[in-house]
C-alpha cells in the first residue's frame, strides 16, 4: 500500500496507515508533496495494490500523458473534491477508478464509495461506515446540514493558553454539526454540496460555489476554478471564479455560465490566476483568493 497522505493528518494515519499496518500489510510512505516521478515510481511496482491519495495526487498523475497502474485494485482520494475532469477521466488517464472518502479530523472516516460502484459526479462521497450515524433530516435531492453521530468523535479541542480540553461543541440530541452541506441519494450514499460558511449570498439566493465551479471546470482549456464570494454594494455579495486555464478566453467562459446557471449564479468577474492557494492538504484556501 502507498500513502501520500500525511500522517498528521488524520486520513493518512487513520485510514491511510494504521488500519494496513495492522492488517499485516505492508505501507509506503511518500511525501506529500512528492513528485510526479517520484509517486509513479511506487504506484507502478506489481505488488502496490492500494493508494491512499489527495486530489492533487490525482492531478499530478492525470497531468501527464496517459499511464497505466491498473495494478492498483483500490484508489481513495479525501481531504477535498476532485475537479469534474479529473475524476471522470480518471479511468482513461491512469488506468482506475477513484473512489471518494469523507472525513474530518474530528471524527475520521464518515463515509467513502465502496466496491465496484461507480458515480459520474465527484460530490458523492459514498455509503455511512459502520457505526456512524447521518442525520435523517438530510432528504433526497434536498441539500442540508450534515449532522453526524460517532464513536470516533473526538472528546474536544485542546486549549494550548489555559491548558484545558473545550468539550465537542453538540446539539441537545447529540449531533455534532459538519459544516458541510448534503443530501442522500436513492442509494444511500451522501453527496456533498460545499460548507456552509462558503455559500455567497446573492439578493437574498444562497449561491453555492460548487455549481458554478462545475459549470467552469468542464470548459476545455480549464486546468482548475476556486469560487468565492466578494462584497457588493448593490447585491450584498457576488460570486467571482479565480481559474487556471490556457488556451481558452473569460469571454468563453461566461458564455458557457450564462447557457447553464441561473443568472443570479453567473460570476461576476472571472480572474486569471497561476496558482489557487492550498493547505498542505490540498484544500482551497478560499479566504486567500
Amino acid at each position: 500500500m502507498v500513502c501520500a497522505a500525511s500522517i498528521t493528518h488524520v486520513y493518512g494515519h487513520g485510514s491511510g496507515c494504521l488500519p494496513y499496518l495492522f492488517a499485516g500489510a505492508t505501507v509506503i510512505l511518500v511525501n506529500s508533496f512528492c513528485t510526479y516521478s517520484g509517486l509513479l515510481e511506487w504506484l507502478l511496482k506489481p505488488n502496490t495494490t492500494i493508494f491512499i491519495g489527495l486530489p492533487i495526487h490525482y492531478e499530478l498523475l492525470c497531468s501527464k500523458e496517459n499511464i497505466d497502474i491498473s495494478n492498483v485494485r483500490l484508489a481513495l482520494s479525501a481531504g477535498g473534491i476532485l475537479s469534474t475532469h479529473i475524476f471522470k477521466n480518471a479511468v482513461e488517464k491512469i488506468g482506475i477508478p477513484i473512489n471518494n472518502m469523507y472525513g474530518m479530523s474530528e471524527l475520521g472516516a464518515i463515509a467513502t464509495v465502496r466496491g465496484s460502484t461507480l458515480y459520474s459526479d465527484p460530490s458523492v462521497v459514498g455509503i455511512p461506515m459502520n457505526n456512524v450515524l447521518i442525520n435523517h433530516n438530510i432528504n433526497f435531492k434536498k441539500p442540508n446540514n450534515v449532522l453526524v453521530k460517532s464513536n470516533a468523535l473526538a472528546y474536544g479541542y485542546y486549549n494550548f493558553d489555559t491548558r484545558k480540553i473545550n468539550r465537542m461543541p453538540l446539539d441537545e440530541e447529540g449531533w455534532f454539526n459538519t459544516g458541510d452541506i448534503g443530501f442522500f441519494l436513492s442509494d444511500g450514499s451522501l453527496t456533498l454540496c460545499g460548507r456552509a460558511d462558503e455559500m455567497i449570498n446573492v439578493m437574498g439566493n444562497k449561491v453555492n460555489p460548487r455549481d458554478i465551479e462545475k459549470v467552469i471546470e468542464i470548459c476545455f482549456g480549464v486546468k482548475e476554478v476556486a469560487v468565492a464570494g466578494r462584497i457588493d454594494e448593490s447585491r450584498g455579495q457576488v460570486p467571482i471564479a479565480y481559474v487556471i486555464a490556457k488556451e481558452i478566453s473569460k469571454e468563453a467562459i461566461m458564455d458557457a455560465c450564462y447557457k447553464l446557471l441561473p443568472l443570479h449564479k453567473v460570476p461576476r468577474e472571472i480572474i486569471f490566476v497561476e496558482h489557487i492557494p492550498r493547505t498542505p492538504n490540498g484544500k482551497i484556501m478560499k479566504n486567500k483568493l
